[in-house]
């Protein structure tokens, strides 16, 4: 690999496509052809004198001939010249509109380089979604290189003019940085008019939008975060469905909702609200019996695991998930004493929050998880033995500010500024591979698709077929 220089005085075609340059060179091949032609007509029709005519007439003649060559060669690398570019594919042209804006000085040296420095390394990959620009920090620091996002985005046009940097990842030496680049004007957000609509076939996996899903084998309770109209409880109820329309297991799998505000979604049937005298008893006992499910179903996998002699995994045993929602979180801790009392039958906050840190720290190795949803303000509400212990999040309608409560700002500073809208939601999953912030638009239901009467269906048959267990 040849090593190049920055120079702050350089050719203008310098950082320009290969077949940019060779359509130029064409280009001006062709202007010297026409020019010797015009040189040539000229000749033929200058009145010279009888004894030098036959040698302008040679002359013109040279110039004819070679002037109809050059516009004949000149005109076919301009035709081969733009066949290649048509052909070219997109992986290079996006290697080189980076490097020409980034090494490129009139384009304000983004990267601050100063005359003689040794330029970095580009490299492009694509996979479903998207390119990988994998840029090396040889005279830049990562974080200088970090700070360049916009001038790429900028720098993308032609067929990559919708690709904009969404994403951005560096390795811990700090030796290079890879920047994301995807279409940031296609619609990925799966449009519900039909339970198949959301189905992946597999009872592990849960569809967010084209090319996401959440792998329930790799990751554990989640945190649904947004303010009143982001989005976030029509997001939840899209990865409802999908866990309902199963249907139940054979070890005694559920889908509970809880309410404790009694709004739109103490509506949907089996969904478990406050008793009668505004307490959350029921709540807490429907907690507790999920909490002796886990306990059922992480023995029967741990008999099985003896028996066969290594680990048995919950989708193994052919295990569906049990799914806890509890809705307004921060609501329905203020409705449990804080104070406990010897009489009160374990009913306090105290207690509240050990049986929802039992399911959500020991819940995903027999197939159950909890999923909570708060508003932004409330993030801080949250203890924060339960807050780490959510293992993906989603933040609707994201600002930086409300993303400091949910992550620490290093996980989601190189995330671009957009102007989010209901179902625009800032991800993130510890399953190896959403490790980082990125961009997902949930589902969105079609006009009279009716998400609660389908989930309320749903739900009934699911609490119909249901058993304890084998």
């Amino acid at each position: 690999m040849s090593l190049r220089y920055f120079r702050p005085r350089e050719p203008l075609l310098k950082w320009s496509l290969p077949t940019t340059k060779g359509g130029a060179i064409g280009g001006l091949v062709s202007l010297i052809g026409v020019c010797l032609l015009v040189a040539a007509g000229v000749l033929d029709r200058v009145v010279v004198p009888e004894r030098v005519s036959s040698y302008v007439a040679e002359v013109a003649n040279a110039l004819g001939v070679a002037g109809m060559g050059m516009v004949a060669g000149g005109g076919g690398l301009v035709v081969v010249a733009l066949i290649a570019h048509l052909l070219l594919p997109d992986s290079w042209r996006l290697r080189w509109y980076a490097r020409k804006r980034l090494f490129a000085f009139r384009f304000g040296n983004p990267l601050r380089f100063k005359d003689g420095e040794q330029l970095p390394h580009l490299s492009v990959s694509r996979d479903e979604g998207g390119y990988w620009l994998t840029v090396s920090a040889i005279s830049s620091t990562p974080e200088e290189l970090v700070n360049a996002q916009n001038a790429l985005s900028a720098g993308m046009h032609g067929s990559l003019r919708d690709f904009a940097v969404t994403q951005i990842d560096s390795d811990v030496a700090g030796k290079w940085v890879c920047f994301r680049f995807e279409n940031v004007r296609r619609d990925r957000a799966i449009s519900v008019h039909s339970l198949g609509d959301l189905g992946t076939g597999d009872v592990t996996k849960l569809r967010v939008q084209e090319g996401l899903e959440i792998d329930l084998t790799s990751s554990g309770s989640m945190l649904a975060v947004g303010v009143t109209r982001s989005g976030k409880t029509s997001g939840v109820l899209a990865l409802l469905l999908q866990i309902a329309s199963h249907g139940p297991d054979a070890w005694g799998s559920r889908v509970v909702i809880v309410d404790p505000k009694m709004a739109e979604l103490s509506r949907v049937s089996h969904t478990v609200t406050l008793d009668e005298d505004g307490t959350a008893r029921s709540i807490l006992r429907t907690m507790w019996d999920i909490e002796e499910l886990t306990k059922k179903r992480q023995s029967a996998l741990n008999e099985e695991s003896e028996s066969s002699g290594s680990p048995v995994k919950w989708w193994d045993l052919g295990m569906h998930p049990t799914v806890l929602f509890i809705d307004e979180f921060v609501a329905l801790r203020t409705l449990f004493p804080t104070r406990t009392l010897k009489d009160d039958g374990g009913y306090n906050l105290s207690e509240f929050d050990a049986s929802l840190r039992r399911l959500m720290t020991m819940g995903a190795s027999a197939g159950v998880f909890v999923i909570v949803s708060i508003a932004q303000a409330s993030v801080e509400n949250i203890p924060s033995m339960l807050r780490r212990a959510f293992s993906t999040k989603f933040l609707f309608r994201p600002t930086l500010d409300e993303a400091r409560l949910v992550w620490d700002s290093s996980r989601f500073e190189s995330m671009p500024q957009r102007i989010y809208g209901p179902g625009d939601a800032w991800f993130t999953s510890e399953d190896g591979v959403h490790d980082n912030v990125t961009f997902a638009h949930f589902p969105v239901f079609a006009p009279g698709f009716g998400e609660y009467r389908v989930l309320g269906e749903l739900l009934t048959a699911y609490e119909e077929n249901r058993r304890d267990g084998p």
